[in-house]
């Protein structure tokens, strides 16, 4: 938490997460810029304005060390790379040492590692459309060499594998594939088709590299070595992939259809044809079913597909339209994550709405609803869904939907399984885990959520038909008899949505500004 003074430099203060205990502070010798935590080395750094970055042990809350930088760009076991303007520079993370320091030809705007083992580092320098990859020898800072082409929008890298996405006229673009060691261009694919390429256009797998090219030609597969097209995904448009496949809509099908791709081979394993647009997707690790939500006419629905036949287990249909499907723990969680002032534009008449479903895993069957004005979900854990609506702040309990907190707030954050409520000079902790801890003696407000029943918010049961004719029986399909019956806690590989206007984006990629809007997205 940082502290202002109008009369000197701000002050960090450093609590405990689960007990909200004060572990340690520091006066700022400049204006507070950033605060991340690093897992390798273990520390937790803060950089000011000015130029200055701190070394903090989280444990105890004591200053290792301070170094030269305004941003922290990675960091190993043994050294951190910080940067300032066009200056990189490596610190020893045992006393903050500068091991080196290299003067770039631009201003730095990310790093990353160019091989496993750590050796090599790929530099992005410059300004949009006008970047340059700058190759850095980990443990000396010499340039090993340096890329360099005309409207460059951005560089994609996974590993070994380097791509420069230039902009050849103002029509086309082309990918190219770059040498990790000498910078030099292998091969370089246009895309004739007048379409926008970044980082989220693009998927990098063991056998090929995956371009998607436009509305006409779809998603096309290149040979990682030539750069040469094997195959394109069905002749299909935008692609979205998810656990272990690439769906998109065929160019040629109807609306609800829906294509699985084998990304290594780019034949299509199975076609799914729901009731309206297919909006939202996420994948089950556990059971390898996928789970998709669709916008139709009248209402939306839910669904759960067999991952290996393609096969509806069951559909539910629900009071509203959602675009966004949590299955990291049950029941599920379905909502709308559009902006509130777009989701009008975005469904049909009459359709569009301020709620959040919970829908059982095994049956199919709708369990409850919540709505709010405004509602938007901010996250959920294994216990608990946060929601927001127009001034308000909502902690309902996943396993009903009461709610279990409504606290007065003037910010909040949820960061992992934790809300930090923050109230005039208050910062209030609540632990949202499986089984809370007790509550803590040195901050006030803290520790776990109430265990009354109270249900304060518009929390409604829901019939399996959405509510729509009274019917209890619904569209729901018994899933099979080998689904396990008391669902472990599953990776969450839901598609995430732009905060400005909602449209999908692919949760692993790395780009800075969103397609659809051109909005900034955060770092």
């Amino acid at each position: 938490m940082i502290e202002s003074s109008g009369s000197g430099n701000p002050t960090a203060r450093i609590f405990a997460v689960d007990t909200g205990t004060e572990r340690g502070n520091l006066v700022l010798d400049g204006e507070f810029r950033s605060a991340s935590y690093r897992e390798s080395p273990g520390l937790l750094f803060v950089t000011t304005r000015n130029g200055r970055v701190y070394a903090i042990a989280p444990e105890t809350g004591e200053t290792r060390w301070t170094a030269a930088g305004s941003r922290v760009a990675a960091a190993t076991d043994d050294v951190v790379y910080a940067f300032d303007g066009a200056t990189l520079r490596a610190i020893r993370v045992s006393d903050g040492t500068r091991e080196w320091s290299s003067a770039l030809p631009g201003p730095v705007t990310r790093v990353s590692e160019l091989d496993d083992a750590g050796d090599r580092l790929g530099v992005t320098v410059g300004k949009p459309r006008d970047y340059t990859l700058v190759g850095v020898d980990a443990a000396t800072g010499a340039e090993r060499f340096r890329h360099r082409a005309s409207d460059v929008s951005g560089y994609h890298i996974d590993g070994e594998a380097i791509l420069a996405i230039v902009a050849d006229d103002h029509f086309t673009e082309s990918v190219r594939r770059i040498d990790g060691r000498t910078g030099a261009e292998r091969w370089a694919y246009a895309v004739d088709d007048p379409v926008r390429i970044d980082e989220s256009n693009i998927e990098v797998s063991d056998e090929a590299i995956h371009v998607y090219a436009g509305e006409d030609a779809g998603v096309t597969a290149l040979n990682q070595a030539t750069g040469r097209p094997t195959g394109a995904l069905g002749d299909s448009g935008n692609a979205v992939s998810c656990g272990p496949m690439l769906f998109s809509a065929p160019a040629d099908g109807e609306p609800g259809e829906l294509d699985a791709v084998d990304p290594e081979t780019g034949e299509r394993s199975w076609r799914l044809t729901a009731d309206g647009e297919l909006t939202g997707a996420a994948f089950d690790g556990e059971s390898g079913d996928f789970f998709f939500a669709d916008f139709g006419d009248e209402a939306g629905s839910v669904y759960r597909v067999d991952g290996a036949a393609g096969t509806v287990r069951w559909r539910c249909p629900i009071g509203g339209n959602v675009n966004s499907l949590r299955v990291d723990a049950d029941p599920l969680v379905a909502a709308n994550s559009l902006h509130p002032m777009m989701r009008d534009m975005f469904a049909a008449e009459g359709t569009a709405d301020d709620s959040v479903y919970a829908i059982d895993r095994r049956d199919g069957r709708a369990e409850w609803s919540f709505s709010a004005e405004g509602l938007v979900v901010s996250g959920a854990t294994a216990r608990f869904v946060v929601v927001s609506g127009e001034g308000s702040l909502y902690v309902l309990r996943r396993a009903d939907g009461s709610v279990a907190l409504e606290p007065d707030y003037d910010r909040y954050e949820l960061d992992g399984e934790t809300l930090f409520v923050v109230r005039g000079a208050t910062v209030t902790a609540y632990p949202l885990t499986d089984s809370p801890p007790e509550p803590p003696t040195d901050a006030e407000g803290g520790g776990p959520l109430p265990a009354d029943d109270a249900d304060r918010g518009d929390t409604r049961p829901l019939p399996s038909d959405g509510g729509k004719d009274g019917s209890t029986d619904g569209e729901s399909l018994p899933a099979p008899d080998d689904d396990p019956a008391e669902p472990a806690k599953r990776e969450d590989t839901t598609v995430s949505f732009c905060p400005e206007c909602g449209v999908d984006l692919d949760s692993e990629a790395d780009a800075n500004f969103c397609v659809a809007c051109g909005a900034k997205l955060p770092e």
